[in-house]
């Protein structure tokens, strides 16, 4: 896989009622965004977290912000283009 051919992604981690403190069904509680990163040149289909590899879910994050992953996003472009 060449380097350029990454181009990960970042989008709104999905929120379960089980991972919000004191909600009893979807909606019941405020809560804050997190985010993913998804790279399809990683093997990311964008499919469930656990049906993905082990690399897949360290990089998929969820991070806590928008600019955690951004940074996220900068780190694997760096490395997925360096010339080993």
């Amino acid at each position: 896989m060449r380097p350029n051919d990454h181009q990960p992604r970042i989008r709104p981690a999905p929120v379960r009622p089980d991972d919000i403190d004191g909600a009893t069904e979807a909606g019941t509680a405020n809560t804050t965004a997190a985010y993913e990163v998804c790279c399809s040149a990683c093997g990311d289909d964008e499919g469930a977290l656990e049906d993905q590899s082990d690399d897949v879910r360290r990089l998929r994050g969820p991070y806590p912000t928008i600019e955690k992953a951004r940074e996220v996003v900068i780190m694997h472009l760096a490395l997925t283009s360096r010339d080993w």
